[in-house]
């Protein structure tokens, strides 16, 4: 992220540790806020040579532009946002 986009805004991933029943929402806001720059770094991995087989980053690509997934990761980001920071 330092050497190809300096200037853009990286939300940050904590660790999700415990037992609470928020952890899930905690990790949506990143997955949507940084979803353009984790299908470009997975893009580049699947066009790499002999790399095409990895069959973990394609199932990843796939499911991060499907459009189920973009509503629901906006969905759950406004939930976080709305109830579980406010609730805590």
């Amino acid at each position: 992220m330092r050497e190809n986009h300096p200037g853009a805004l990286l939300f940050h991933v904590e660790r999700a540790f415990g037992s609470r029943q928020d952890l899930i929402f905690e990790a949506f806001p990143a997955i949507y806020m940084n979803r353009p720059y984790d299908l470009e770094f997975e893009y580049g991995r699947m066009g790499l040579p002999k790399k095409q087989d990895n069959i973990l980053s394609c199932n990843l690509f796939m499911m991060l532009t499907s459009r189920e997934m973009i509503a629901l990761s906006r969905l759950l980001s406004i939930m976080y946002l709305s109830i579980c920071l406010p609730m805590r």
